[in-house]
């Protein structure tokens, strides 16, 4: 006899899945609440740090694009130091 190792596992009742989901996420939000000002920190600190790497490039794009169009040195340092 041999049987299958999922034989013996219920399907979940549908009709408890939205209590327990709701029960799941009320606990999540009673954990976030009171660390809220972190989360918040923590997620705009991150946002930064991703689209950093991005200010490179377009700044280059900006001293080549102003170089070929005749600015002074002065101005293409200024935008250098940026």
């Amino acid at each position: 006899m041999s049987s299958s190792p999922v034989a013996n596992v219920d399907a979940p009742d549908p009709t408890t899945a939205p209590s327990q989901l709701a029960a799941q996420w009320s606990t999540l939000v009673a954990l976030i609440v009171p660390q809220k000002w972190a989360y918040l920190g923590l997620s705009l600190a991150l946002t930064i740090l991703a689209l950093l790497p991005l200010f490179g490039p377009v700044l280059i794009g900006e001293v080549v694009d102003r170089a070929i169009a005749g600015a002074s040195p002065s101005e293409l340092i200024n935008l250098a130091l940026i």
